[in-house]
């Protein structure tokens, strides 16, 4: 038991906080990706939403040179725009379309001087916008697309009169056309180009070795058939080694190898996806008959 003493002790009032307070956000932070593509929501706060650099090594991906940088400063818009999109119960993707559209329109309202960005002018604006695009040969359905996108963070917004801006948008036609299977002649064609391109690049993956061209890369036909300007030997050499992956041509063996493996398979490839490498064993392949080999597993499954 504790003795009872003087009271010597000081007594302290508690310091209560009434206000949390409350640090911002850099905008730089504000991003959305599905492990491929990232939104990165500063732009919105830039006068004609510039684009990033996506070859930036910093870590925060800043804009690409040669643009000019004008803070218009609806940092409140930007920050209620990412709190909206990110909170959405859709898809990573469906997120990214979202943004993109929202991109294409604060674009279209920088451009006109038009401010308020949810407002029946700016609505307008940017329906007949996709109109003028629809006239150009833009299929319907994207546009639809990218309407529906708008729609999805107006129903989102607090704003009395949604549902008469959402009558604002035009029904465009679904005009895509259905896919067509491939002629058996075509079938013949890809299976020889993908064979063409294992069988080549597996020599040189054998013979430690790099080539110099893309398999299938015939100049002369290009020249013949008039292609565009793109199809150059520059843009066809990407398709061995970039200046940020000098590995491209070894990706385009595999997925070739994987796409000849799915005529021969029927794209039944459950099995091969789930293979772990402590299920092979140490025996190598089994020549069954020519042109067919066998991988032996610990599962005896072939």
């Amino acid at each position: 038991m504790a003795l009872l003493g003087k009271k010597t002790r000081k007594t302290v009032a508690p310091n209560i906080v009434t206000k949390p307070s409350s640090v911002p956000i850099s905008a730089k932070y504000l991003t959305i990706t599905d492990g491929y593509s990232t939104a990165h929501f500063k732009r919105l706060g830039y006068k004609n939403c510039p684009n990033i650099e996506h070859q930036s090594r910093a870590p925060h991906k800043e804009f690409r040179s040669n643009q000019n940088i004008i803070d218009m400063n609806r940092w409140d818009f930007v920050m209620e725009m990412y709190d909206i999109i990110s909170k959405m119960e859709k898809r990573q993707r469906t997120k990214l379309n979202i943004f993109n559209a929202l991109i294409s329109l604060v674009e279209l309202c920088d451009e006109e001087e038009v401010f308020s960005f949810f407002s029946e002018v700016a609505i307008k604006l940017f329906v007949n916008h996709l109109k003028a695009r629809y006239s150009k040969g833009v299929k319907g359905k994207t546009l639809q697309g990218i309407q529906t996108s708008i729609k999805a963070i107006i129903i989102e917004l607090n704003e009395p009169k949604k549902n008469e801006l959402i009558e604002l948008f035009y029904p465009f036609p679904n005009d895509t056309n259905p896919i067509k299977p491939y002629t058996d002649q075509e079938v013949k064609t890809l299976v020889q180009n993908l064979y063409k391109i294992v069988s080549t690049y597996r020599k040189h993956l054998l013979e430690s070795s790099i080539p110099k061209k893309f398999p299938l890369y015939d100049e002369s036909k290009l020249i013949s058939s008039k292609v565009p300007d793109n199809y150059t030997r520059t843009s066809w050499n990407k398709k061995i080694s970039t200046r940020n992956n000098s590995d491209t041509w070894k990706q385009d063996l595999v997925r070739a190898g994987y796409y000849l493996m799915c005529f021969f398979t029927g794209i039944n490839n459950k099995q091969l996806l789930e293979l772990k490498i402590s299920d092979i064993t140490t025996n190598q392949f089994i020549e069954s008959s020519r042109g067919t080999y066998i991988l032996s597993t610990i599962k005896n499954r072939q």
